[in-house]
């Protein structure tokens, strides 16, 4: 367990590791800049990664998350459709920053810490358009399950 306690301010960041059968790898943040961990570059898009909470519990449980990506391309959703999403590996780990410097925490023996391990169990996506700026995205909600921490 990480002690935070000595510390006055800090940052966090979540990363998430999604792995869809037969297709590439996604490595996203939502920190503000991209940043590397065992070997993989995580891609910061900000805002548009959201991780629901994951209760904590002294006995264990199919704990449930819910993971929204955002800001997908109208036209990438067919590619995404196309994927092999249900049942498909998702891993997210957060790590801790000092906030005035940016830089990661030295908090001995790592700093970015196995969140929730689990598999996309359903996926829904929803439409937003901007008449005005001709604009149209989707976002991607995916439920998760526990499969280990």
């Amino acid at each position: 367990m990480i002690d935070l306690r000595s510390y006055s301010s800090l940052e966090s960041a979540v990363f998430l590791k999604w792995e869809v059968p037969n297709f590439s790898t996604a490595y996203l943040s939502d920190y503000n800049t991209p940043l590397s961990f065992n070997g993989n570059t995580y891609t910061n898009i900000g805002t548009l990664l959201s991780v629901s909470s994951v209760s904590s519990e002294l006995k264990p449980s199919r704990g449930e998350l819910t993971i929204g990506l955002s800001g997908i391309p109208s036209g990438s959703i067919s590619t995404i459709l196309n994927q092999e999403i249900k049942g498909s590996n998702i891993w997210v780990y957060r790590s801790y920053f000092n906030a005035q410097t940016h830089q990661p925490l030295d908090l001995g023996g790592g700093n970015t810490v196995l969140h929730f391990k689990g598999i996309v169990t359903n996926y829904s996506i929803s439409d937003d358009v901007d008449l005005d700026a001709g604009i149209a995205t989707s976002t991607i909600t995916l439920t998760c399950i526990v499969t280990g921490k």
